[in-house]
C-alpha cells in the first residue's frame, strides 16, 4: 500500500518526492517497514507496543503445541536486529531488555511507558465522566476478547474485578 501510495505521488505531484522515515505500529507492521526501509534507505523506527507472541499461553492448542510459536517468539524478538532499525520504542523495560538481549543496541530502545501510570492517571481528582450516572466508574477497553487481547485473561480479570467492586460498569 505505502509503495503504491508513493508512486502515485510521484506521478502526480513531484517525481522527486520520497518519504523521510518510516514508523511501523506493532509488531505485525515490522516486516513490512524494514522491508521499505532497505528498499528507499531511509530510517526505520519501530513501535512495539505489544509483544504479539507474548500473549500465546491464550491461543489454541492447535497453534502452541506445534513448535511454530517458539519459532515465531524468536523472529519477533529479532526484527530490530534482523532490519537494523534505527530506533525502537517498547511499551516497557522488560520488553526493551528483550531486545536489547538478540543483541539490538541499547542506545537505540527508547521505553515509552505507554499505558497506565498511577503517578500520572488518577481518577479521584477528574470530575465523573459524562454519563457515568450513580453507578460509578466506567471502565472501557479497546479492541475485543479475542485470543490477540488477552482472551480467558481479560475476561478472568474482569470478573473478578467486578466481583470486588460491583459498581464499577464495565
Amino acid at each position: 500500500h505505502t509503495e503504491r501510495t508513493l508512486r502515485r505521488w510521484r506521478r502526480s505531484r513531484d517525481a522527486a518526492f520520497g518519504f523521510d522515515a518510516v514508523l511501523s505500529q506493532h509488531t505485525i507492521s515490522a516486516v513490512a517497514a524494514g522491508l521499505l526501509g532497505r528498499r528507499w534507505r531511509v530510517p526505520v523506527v519501530f513501535n512495539f507496543l505489544d509483544y504479539l507472541t507474548g500473549f500465546m499461553e491464550t491461543w489454541p492448542a492447535v497453534f502452541t503445541r506445534t513448535g511454530f510459536v517458539p519459532w515465531l517468539n524468536r523472529f519477533e524478538r529479532t526484527l530490530p536486529r534482523r532490519f537494523q532499525a534505527d530506533g525502537v520504542m517498547t511499551v516497557s523495560a522488560p520488553l526493551a531488555e528483550r531486545f536489547r538481549a538478540t543483541g539490538y543496541p541499547a542506545d537505540r530502545l527508547r521505553v515509552i511507558q505507554y499505558g497506565y501510570d498511577a503517578g500520572r492517571f488518577r481518577p479521584e481528582a477528574c470530575e465523573p465522566a459524562e454519563g457515568a450516572g450513580p453507578g460509578g466508574p466506567v471502565v472501557v477497553m479497546h479492541g475485543s476478547f479475542d485470543t490477540h487481547h488477552l482472551g480467558p485473561i481479560a475476561r478472568d480479570c474482569l470478573l473478578e474485578l467486578h466481583a470486588s467492586h460491583p459498581e464499577v460498569r464495565f
